[in-house]
C-alpha cells in the first residue's frame, strides 16, 4: 500500500511538471515559428539598420546656408554659388569661361556690358534695372553684384544669352545644392520597391542621407564595389548608396539640351566675289595725288585701303589726311575704299588701355570714324590697331564690337587686321572679332622682321598656311582675308667678335652673328641680287626663291617675294577657301605683284 501511494505521488509530480512545461514549449515553438516567418518577411531587419541621420551641411561641405553646392554627374564639387531669394549667382570669370565670354566688365562706369548684333546692353552693378540700347528694362532680382572683390551674375539673366538651365534644391534648414546643365544627357533610373534610406556608405550601419518611399525613382550612377549596394542620386540631388535588392524597373530617361536664349542674328556686308585689296601707304595730303598712275598695270583689284586715319592721343582724337579727290578717283575705277585707322604713327605716346577702357573715349573714336567715313563717302573702315597690350585685350575687343554696330548702321564694311595667330596674340580674340566684323584680315607676313634676332623668310609657305588654318578655326573662311607681302628683306650677317661672343648670356640661344636688315620692294630686291652677281635657287621648304652672297666677312641672304612665291601662297589660299587676298603695300607693286593678285 505504501509503495502504491509513493508511485502515485511520483506520477502526479511528473504530470504537474509536464503541465508546467507544455505552455513553455508551446510558447517557444510559437516564438520559433514567428521568428522564422519574420526572417522570411523582413519584420526584424529594421533592428539591424542604423537610424542615425547624417548632417547634410557637413556631408556636402556647405560653406553657408546661402550658398549652393554644385553637383556634377552625381559628384559633389568644390564649387559653391551664392543664392539670393532662389536665384543663383556665379562669378563673372566663370560665366565667361563656361557660358558666354561676351560679357564685359566696364570698370570705368561700374557696369556689366553685353553686346548683341543690334545693341549694347548695360547693367549697373548692384541693380535690377538695365538698358537695352537706350531702352530701360528691369528684372525682379539684382542682376549682378559685387562680393569679396568679385562680380557675381544671376544665372537667370545669363540664360537670356546662353543655353543653360539649373536645378536648385534645399533651403529651409537644408543645404542648397544645384546642378547646371548646358548639354543634353541620358539618365539611367530605377524604381524603389521598398521604403528604405539612401545612406552615406555601403553599410546598413551607415548614416541616413534621406528616406525613400516605395514607388520613388532614383538615378543610377554606377555599380559600386559591393554588388549589394548601388550608387544613386535622388531627384533633389542627394548622392549616396541604396540596397540593390530594393531597386526594380531599370529604365533610360533622355534629358534634352537646354534652349533658353535667342538673340538677333548677325548680318554681314560681304562681297559676292573675291576681295582683292591693296593698302596704300599715304603719309600726307600730297601723297593722295596720282592714284590712277600708281594703279597702272593693276589687274582685278576690287578694294583699296589708304592709311588715312591716326589715333593721335590718349583722349581718343583721330587725325585725318583723307581726300575727296582720291575717293572719287577710286570709285571711278570701280574700286571700294576702306579707310585705314591705325595706332602706329603716334604709338610712342599712346596707352591703348587708357583710350579703350573708357566707354566715352571708345564712343568718341567711333563717332569720329563714322563721321569721316560719311564725309568722304567711304565704303568701309579697316581697323589696324597693332601691338595692343594684353591688359587692353578685353577693352579692345569691346571696341571692335561697338565699332561694328556703328558700321552696320552706317552701311560700312568693317575689316580688322590681325597678326598670324600665336600664343602672344590670344587676347585679340579672333573668334569674337569674327562674330562682329565683316572681315578678319590675317597679316600673313613678318615671320622674320626688322627686330628679329635671326635672318629668315618674311612669309614662308608654312607660316602662311598655319595663319589661315588657325584663323579659320575661329572665323568662317568666307570672311577671312589673307594678306601677303609685296616686299622682302635682305639680311646682312656680320660674325661676332670673340669679345662679343664671350659677353653672350649663356642662358640665351647663341647666334654667331650680328644682324642688319634692309626692306625692299620686289623690283629693288631683284636688282640687288642681280648687282651682287648671284642667282636665285628655289627653296621648297619656304616656297621662295633664295639667294646668298658674301662681301668680305659679311653674308647677305634673301628669301624673295616674287611671282613664284606669291603664286604658291595664292594656291594655298584657294585650298583653304578664304574670301580674299590683301597686299602690303601699293608702293611696292610691280608686274609680278599684280599678276599674282589676279590669280586669286
Amino acid at each position: 500500500m505504501d509503495n502504491d501511494r509513493i508511485a502515485y505521488r511520483r506520477r502526479r509530480r511528473r504530470i504537474r511538471k509536464l503541465q508546467r512545461l507544455i505552455p513553455v514549449g508551446v510558447a517557444m515553438a510559437l516564438i520559433a515559428v514567428i521568428a522564422l516567418l519574420g526572417v522570411k518577411q523582413g519584420w526584424f531587419e529594421s533592428f539591424a539598420y542604423s537610424q542615425e541621420e547624417a548632417d547634410l551641411f557637413s556631408y556636402f561641405g556647405a560653406i553657408g546656408d546661402d550658398y549652393a553646392v554644385i553637383i556634377e554627374d552625381g559628384e559633389i564639387t568644390t564649387t559653391q554659388l551664392k543664392v539670393v531669394d532662389g536665384v543663383m549667382y556665379q562669378d563673372l570669370d566663370s560665366v565667361k569661361a563656361q557660358y558666354n565670354n561676351r560679357f564685359y566688365l566696364d570698370e570705368k562706369v561700374n557696369a556689366l556690358l553685353y553686346t548683341t548684333a543690334e545693341e549694347v546692353i548695360s547693367i549697373p552693378i548692384g541693380g535690377a534695372g538695365y538698358l537695352k540700347g537706350n531702352t530701360p528694362a528691369s528684372m525682379p532680382y539684382v542682376i549682378c553684384m559685387e562680393e569679396k572683390g568679385k562680380i557675381l551674375v544671376a544665372l537667370d539673366f545669363v540664360q537670356q544669352y546662353a543655353d543653360l538651365e539649373y536645378d536648385l534644391y534645399g533651403g529651409n534648414g537644408e543645404p542648397y545644392r544645384a546642378q547646371i546643365r548646358t548639354e543634353g544627357k541620358v539618365l539611367q533610373t530605377a524604381k524603389v520597391k521598398k521604403d528604405q534610406a539612401v545612406r552615406v556608405g555601403m553599410d546598413k550601419k551607415s548614416k541616413i542621407l534621406t528616406q525613400m518611399s516605395e514607388g520613388d525613382d532614383l538615378i543610377i550612377l554606377d555599380d559600386s564595389e559591393d554588388p549589394d549596394w548601388t550608387k544613386v542620386q535622388t531627384r533633389d540631388l542627394i548622392t549616396g548608396y541604396y540596397e540593390s535588392r530594393f531597386l526594380e524597373d531599370p529604365a533610360e530617361e533622355s534629358i534634352p539640351a537646354p534652349q533658353t536664349h535667342s538673340e538677333p542674328a548677325f548680318t554681314y556686308r560681304t562681297s559676292d566675289g573675291p576681295i582683292r585689296l591693296v593698302w596704300d601707304l599715304v603719309t600726307n595730303q600730297d601723297a593722295n595725288a596720282g592714284l590712277k598712275n600708281r594703279l597702272d598695270g593693276q589687274e582685278g583689284l576690287t578694294t583699296i585701303s589708304p592709311t588715312w586715319f591716326f589715333l593721335k592721343d590718349n583722349d581718343g582724337n583721330i587725325e585725318s589726311i583723307a581726300s575727296h579727290d582720291y575717293v572719287e578717283a577710286a570709285h571711278n575705277m570701280g574700286l571700294d575704299v576702306w579707310g585705314l585707322v591705325e595706332n602706329i604713327t603716334y604709338n610712342a605716346d599712346l596707352k591703348m588701355y587708357e583710350v579703350l577702357s573708357y566707354p566715352s573715349k571708345r564712343q568718341f573714336v567711333i563717332e569720329q570714324l563714322i563721321g569721316l567715313a560719311t564725309e568722304y563717302d567711304l565704303d568701309g573702315i579697316n581697323l589696324d590697331f597693332e601691338t595692343v597690350p594684353e591688359e587692353a585685350g578685353e577693352c579692345y575687343v569691346q571696341f571692335v564690337r561697338e565699332l561694328s554696330l556703328a558700321c552696320r548702321k552706317a552701311e560700312l564694311v568693317l575689316s580688322v587686321d590681325n597678326y598670324v595667330p600665336s600664343a602672344s596674340t590670344l587676347h585679340y580674340d579672333r573668334k569674337e572679332q569674327g562674330q562682329f566684323a565683316d572681315y578678319v584680315v590675317i597679316m600673313g607676313y613678318d615671320e622674320h622682321y626688322t627686330g628679329s634676332a635671326e635672318s629668315g623668310s618674311v612669309a614662308s609657305i608654312n607660316f602662311v598656311i598655319d595663319g589661315m588654318k588657325n584663323t579659320i578655326e575661329d572665323v568662317p573662311a568666307e570672311r577671312v582675308i589673307n594678306a601677303v607681302p609685296w616686299y622682302t628683306r635682305i639680311w646682312i650677317e656680320t660674325p661676332k667678335t670673340e669679345a662679343e661672343a664671350a659677353a653672350e648670356d649663356a642662358s640665351d640661344e647663341y647666334i654667331p652673328y650680328n644682324l642688319d636688315v634692309r626692306t625692299l620692294g620686289m623690283t629693288d630686291a631683284k636688282e640687288a641680287v642681280a648687282k651682287a652677281g648671284t642667282e636665285f635657287k628655289w627653296d621648297e621648304e619656304t616656297a621662295q626663291n633664295y639667294a646668298e652672297w658674301q662681301v668680305g666677312e659679311k653674308k647677305y641672304r634673301i628669301w624673295m617675294e616674287d611671282k613664284d612665291s606669291l603664286s604658291a601662297k595664292v594656291q594655298a589660299m584657294h585650298t583653304y577657301h578664304v574670301a580674299g587676298i590683301a597686299a602690303w603695300q601699293l608702293g611696292y607693286a610691280n608686274a609680278d605683284a599684280w599678276a599674282a593678285l589676279a590669280l586669286f
